[in-house]
């Protein structure tokens, strides 16, 4: 109970080499739940220095012996930070390994992030080419298009327009898609930004789902931009949505209430920890067991035709605000995510 509530980033690694143990300030450095990370290699977490392994061996064989090994972590979404690991061999005869992170202030990507972060800003320079032309013509028929639809259907041809801005204003984003300056944050309401999500899900679904909101309405605001929220938010409901096709009485669900984080260096950048949890939960079929821990990760997915990168952004978007996405559970009739986002201070 004790190690739940510690600020720093605790994780026990078994003598095989895997995740046994991750408390909350943990599960918010690696961006998944205790459960997820459970049984997971520790290599899929840490970039070590080459005579670690000679280190790890030492520790195993000398139960008083503590060190400090600076090294990177790499969470779900594949962001790398740098840390200090301090490591505590537990004296008991399973071999188990206690780690404490330390982060320590980011300097410089290593070369090999470097050349990853020049490929995807080539690659969001030939999206954003590709995708703004057809923008241009979606745009123009719809204007056209409201000038002889009914007045009661005006909503629908402004919501296109709306939308088309804002996937444009998306693309010219992704064009600079490294880190943002906390300057261009504001106060968003994220009861607003979830309610206006599920409003272009509804409009646009094929099957009658059932909608619920069971919010908090004394949450603060948030800290961050509201077009990247939405696209947050939106990739999460269209996959609940898609999942749902098949499903008897269908439902979705948008959850908001307050829990205590840990304060972490790593995100008390904006000078608050992720204590706004904002939920999205469905009663579709579940996530395969088998690509539960790695759903978050690009190019992962079981839609035939998807390339797999819905859920890959929204991690990427949590985390440029500081927060966290999590797959919380994810089983036959219950699929759980989780944003987690400071509150606007």
């Amino acid at each position: 109970a004790c190690l739940e509530q510690l600020p720093l980033a605790i994780l026990l690694v078994d003598a095989t080499g895997h995740l046994a143990y991750a408390n909350p300030a943990a599960e918010n450095a690696l961006g998944s739940s205790a459960r997820m990370l459970a049984g997971q290699p520790a290599t899929q977490f840490f970039l070590w220095p080459e005579d670690f392994h000679a280190q790890w061996k030492t520790l195993h064989h000398t139960p008083a012996l503590t060190r400090e090994i600076p090294c990177d972590i790499r969470s779900r979404i594949g962001k790398i930070e740098p840390v200090m690991v301090q490591t505590a061999p537990l004296e008991l005869t399973d071999g188990r390994v206690l780690l404490a992170l330390y982060f320590t202030p980011a300097s410089t990507l290593p070369p090999a992030a470097a050349d990853a972060d020049t490929r995807t800003a080539s690659l969001a320079n030939i999206l954003a080419h590709e995708i703004k032309n057809p923008l241009t013509g979606i745009r123009g028929a719809a204007q056209l298009l409201a000038k002889f639809v009914p007045e009661h259907a005006q909503k629908f041809s402004t919501m296109i327009i709306q939308e088309v801005e804002r996937i444009r204003a998306l693309v010219d984003d992704m064009v600079a898609f490294s880190e943002r300056s906390a300057s261009s944050f504001s106060a968003i309401n994220m009861h607003e930004v979830l309610r206006h999500s599920s409003m272009v899900v509804q409009n646009n679904q094929h099957t009658s789902v059932e909608w619920k909101e069971v919010f908090d309405p004394s949450l603060p605001e948030v800290r961050g931009q509201q077009d990247r929220l939405i696209q947050l938010v939106l990739n999460l409901l269209l996959n609940a949505q898609e999942a749902l096709k098949d499903t008897p009485n269908p439902s979705i669900t948008l959850r908001s209430f307050y829990r205590p984080a840990p304060r972490l260096t790593h995100a008390a950048e904006g000078g608050e920890p992720p204590s706004l949890i904002f939920q999205i939960e469905d009663n579709g079929p579940g996530i395969l067991p088998d690509i539960q821990a790695k759903i978050l990760e690009p190019f992962v997915s079981t839609k035939p035709g998807s390339r797999g990168l819905g859920l890959a952004v929204a991690a990427k978007i949590a985390a440029e605000h500081h927060g966290v996405l999590r797959l919380i559970e994810s089983r036959q009739g219950h699929t759980l995510f989780e944003i987690c986002l400071p509150r606007w201070k």
